[in-house]
């Protein structure tokens, strides 16, 4: 992946070394922590944290214990809030980067780009949360990348999406842009596979948003849809994933070039 482009990249020793360069950049300080079995105090510039981040800017403002002793302690969320993320948003805060701290504790058998995709739905809903904007486009376009790089010509990368990662994703804002890469990995299935049971499956009608978000990304690629060429037979569509055109062979889907549009043929 080129991290170069998106401003992402991975540092699993974020968390570790944060507090060092953080050091080199105070003014006034508060503390943030994560309620954990280490519970890392994290000493952040009060200025920027509240310029940045609404959510704080209204605790330290707004006479509640926090304000008073400089101190926040989040309560840990599974799949939100956790030293790794909170690290990850503070880092961005002060250097306009974001660096992504990869579980390291799931199975052997989760594939790199499946905890990619979480450690990102993690920071985005921990954004979201505290109204943290700005980086929402990169970590979408990472995602992608990331789906590209672990995949082989002709396959999908949905097999890297779990259903934890559809029901975080339900939590994000309509039109969020990690939403709308998780999307467009079910769309570059139904191109590549021409499966319709990825969209008519119980699992997927369980998370409306994402469904609502897979119906917009169809929409989108249809618009990239060539007729056949002279002489071949095939259509060609834009894989919204990969930005690559690939062969569309839809069952009743046919041609006709006096008409110049598509109709179905049900014979």
């Amino acid at each position: 992946m080129d991290s170069s482009k998106t401003g992402i990249s991975e540092d699993p020793n974020l968390v570790e070394n944060l507090d060092a360069f953080l050091t080199s950049c105070h003014d006034q300080v508060v503390t943030v922590r994560v309620k954990s079995i280490e519970g890392r105090a994290f000493r952040v510039s009060k200025r920027l944290l509240t310029e940045k981040a609404p959510y704080f800017a209204k605790m330290f403002s707004g006479g509640f214990l926090e304000s008073e002793k400089d101190e926040v302690l989040l309560e840990e969320i599974d799949g939100v809030v956790s030293e790794a993320s909170v690290a990850t948003l503070i880092f961005w805060i002060y250097k306009d980067e974001v660096k992504l701290t990869l579980d390291t504790c799931e199975s052997e058998r989760t594939s790199r780009t499946t905890r990619y995709i979480s450690a990102a739905l993690e920071v985005a809903r921990l954004a979201d949360m505290y109204g943290v904007t700005g980086f929402e486009e990169s970590l979408a376009e990472s995602i992608r990348q990331s789906l590209c790089s672990s995949s082989e010509w002709g396959d999908t990368g949905l097999e890297n999406i779990t259903e934890q990662h559809m029901a975080s994703s339900e939590n994000l804002p309509a039109g969020h842009p990690v939403r709308r890469a998780l999307a467009k990995t079910f769309v570059a299935s139904l191109l590549r596979s021409c499966d319709y049971r990825t969209f008519a499956s119980d699992q997927l009608t369980a998370y409306p948003n994402l469904a609502a978000e897979i119906i917009r990304e169809t929409i989108k690629a249809l618009d990239t849809l060539e007729p056949p060429k002279r002489g071949f037979t095939w259509f060609t569509i834009t894989d919204p994933i990969k930005l690559e055109n690939c062969v569309l062979k839809l069952p009743g889907l046919i041609y006709n070039p006096s008409k110049q549009n598509l109709q179905h043929s049900w014979l």
